[in-house]
Formats: C-alpha cells, structure tokens, sequence
C-alpha cells in the first residue's frame, strides 16, 4: 500500500486525532507552559501514545553517569525526559530505536541527514534503503535535512512508507521563495516541512517564517495542506546569536495544533547539544553535549 500525502494513507480515514501529553510541559522554575499539548492534525498520531522518548539521547545518557546535584537533576527533569528527535547514524541504529518506542506505544523523531552517507551514489542509496527497512512498516516522524540531489532521494524513499510522516528541513534556505521550490521538488514525497532546525529563533519568528514558505507553496502548487513544524528546543526566548548565545533558553516541547495552518512546536535539537567553539561553550566540539551549556538553557529565566 502507497502513500497518498494529500490526506495520509490510502485506504485510510484520517481524522484529527488528540495527543495527550506524557510529560509536562514546564518553564525553567517548574511552572507550567501556556498551551500544553493540544489536538494534533498529524495522521498516525492516534496509533501511537506520545512521541518517545529516547533513552539513547545525549543528555540521557550523561545523566545515567552524571554526579548527583542541581545540574544533573535539571538536565534529567527538564531535557532527558523530554521528545527530542534522534540524528539517524545506523541503519541498526533506526531499528531498535523504532522497536523500543513500539514497545513503549510511542512514535520516534527521526533526523535524517543525507550528507552523512558516502556521496549521493549507490552507497547513498543503500544506506538510505537500511533506513527505511528498520523503520519498516512502523509509524514515524522523520525530518530531511536537506542537501542537493541527495534529499530528493531520500524524501521519494522515506516518502514511499505507508506510516511516516516525512518533514523536509528548509532550515538553511536562503529565502521563503528558495525553500518552497526545494519543497515542492519533491512532489508527494513529503507532507510538509521544518524550519529553524538546530536554530534558536522563537516562536514568534519562526512562524512568520514558516507562514511565508507556505504562502509560496501555496502560490506554486496550490496545497494547503502542508504540516509545518518549528525545532523550539532553544527557542524560548528572542536572541540576537546563532552560536551557543548566552540568552537563549529552552523552548516550549510537543505543542501541536488542529489547525494546518498553524506552526507545531517540537525538539528536533536536543538542548545542549553545541554548535562549536563559541559562545557560552568555547571549548567544544560542533555536535557536543556539554551539561552546562544545556543547564543554562533550562534554568535561565
């Protein structure tokens, strides 16, 4: 069975369907965040409970081993347990991380970055083939990031699974223009797109942003019916960097709207995560999780 990315799946009736919440969403003190998760217009939310959270994720994994205090208990309450999406690395990699959240009656977030295969070639082809055999016939949110020649490839191959729910990242277009030509290339690939992808603009930028992307698509191929989703992980509050900058803070986490029109809010960075040698972690590494760059951005007010 195809996929049919105007209203889903073939075959299927698709419906709003109401996500409730398995975690909290909570400010940096512990108060609640004004909307939690609301009514979510995705298509296979309903045959899953939440998205998953991933024990493999780089605060969680610090956490395990971190010593007891402030920091580690921040980092575990308001970070490692939260949805955050995963960067795709193995083929094996996807498979048991669709398992795990399988058991857990959740749906994973999946970044697939094409660059990181070798070349756009038969290698590309067969690493993006693993990819899709271990997500399989499992529902999953999966967002490209895009790159020439080699997204395209991967939006028809992740696109082609009756059960995800495919995201080009347009994160990096140079203008709304740029990025609804990337997005309507891939045709029926894809059922919509991302923006501010490991960025830290706030919400209110980051759905003008998106609001002109899709009046462009709207111009160039006459849908409206585009999923639009925001990376909110460090967009809590306006900053002026772009660099580990020192008044970012966490954003809000899961917040999904029934209108299509309207931006959904989720992580698809996890908080922490540097992005090199500068800001508030001058001594790390691009792709780095470094505990006191993520409590700072939890605990700043």
């Amino acid at each position: 069975m195809g996929k049919d990315n105007v209203g889903g799946c073939r075959g299927r009736q698709l419906a709003l369907v109401v996500l409730v919440a398995f975690v909290s969403a909570c400010g940096p003190e512990g108060n609640a965040i004004d909307p939690p998760v609301v009514a979510a217009p995705f298509p296979l939310l309903g045959s899953a409970g939440g998205f998953y959270v991933d024990e493999d994720n780089p605060a969680a994994v610090w956490a395990r081993s971190a010593p007891p205090g402030p920091e580690a208990d921040v980092i575990r309450d308001q970070i490692a347990s939260r949805p955050a999406a995963q960067v795709v690395r193995a083929p094996d990699q996807v498979k048991q991380i669709v398992a795990r959240a399988a058991g857990t009656n959740t749906m994973p977030i999946l970044l697939v970055d094409p660059k990181q295969a070798e070349g756009c070639g038969t290698s590309h082809r067969a690493w993006l083939d693993g990819i899709a055999a271990g997500i399989g016939e499992a529902p999953a949110l999966v967002v490209i990031r895009t790159d020439e020649g080699c997204s395209t490839a991967a939006a028809k191959i992740l696109g082609a699974l009756d059960r995800t729910i495919v995201l080009l990242d347009v994160s990096d277009s140079p203008s709304p223009a740029a990025a609804a030509e990337k997005i309507a290339s891939t045709g029926r690939d894809v059922d919509g797109f991302a923006v501010n992808v490991r960025g830290y603009a706030d919400e209110t930028t980051a759905t003008a942003n998106a609001g002109a992307i899709r009046h462009q698509l709207l111009a160039a191929t006459g849908r409206n019916d585009y999923f639009m989703v925001a990376d909110s992980s460090r967009g809590g509050a306006p900053t002026a960097g772009d660099c580990n900058p020192a008044d970012a803070r966490v954003g809000q986490n899961q917040v999904l709207r029934p209108e299509r029109d309207k931006l959904h809010l989720l992580w698809l960075t996890t908080p922490g995560v540097s992005d090199g040698p500068c800001g508030e972690a001058p001594a790390s590494r691009a792709g780095e999780f470094v505990p006191a760059l993520a409590y700072v951005l939890a605990k700043r007010p």
